[in-house]
């Protein structure tokens, strides 16, 4: 209902809000999921509201990594991101830990599956969040990507898990 006003108003296009590629790892919570193929047909209910008044829909995909703002119980998949880290600006838990291979692979799976998703709501297209400190924004980031591995040192390691994404994403839709 919200996006549906700024159709009315005669915005041409809309992006929405991050809506989230992994059900365990959600934030802010209010937010919407895409982690699941049971969002589909009410997602797919909103965007066509949006359409109908002749106004493009774009969903952006992302994970919060562990910049997660709360959970009514704290849980281990709230911490991951590139390295373990000690923050006490953001999310709830201050000890991050470090994704392991297989972590990363699932968290690529999930961004094509949402992608696949939105593309079957019916969305015109997707926007990758890749910024503002989530999941893809904490690998590029040296000061908060300390990784030994493929995915972190140089810029072309730390860009690695942005690439895969994109590369699945593509592949998926």
């Amino acid at each position: 209902h919200f996006e549906t006003r700024f159709a009315d108003a005669g915005v041409g296009a809309i992006i929405s809000a991050t809506v989230s590629v992994d059900d365990r790892r959600w934030a802010p919570l209010q937010y919407p999921k895409i982690s699941h193929d049971r969002f589909i047909a009410p997602l797919r209910a909103g965007v066509r509201a949006v359409q109908s008044r002749d106004c493009r829909y774009i969903m952006q995909i992302g994970d919060g990594g562990y910049h997660a703002q709360m959970s009514l119980f704290p849980k281990v998949e709230d911490s991951k991101t590139a390295s373990p880290l000690f923050d006490l600006v953001f999310g709830y838990s201050n000890r991050t830990t470090a994704m392991t291979q297989e972590e990363i692979a699932q968290t690529v799976q999930n961004f094509a599956a949402a992608a696949r998703r939105a593309r079957e709501a019916g969305c015109d297209g997707i926007e990758i969040a890749a910024h503002k400190g989530y999941m893809i924004h904490q690998f590029l980031n040296p000061g908060i990507n300390r990784r030994k591995d493929g995915y972190g040192g140089s810029v072309e390691n730390r860009f690695r898990f942005l690439r895969e994404v994109i590369e699945a994403v593509r592949h998926a839709v």
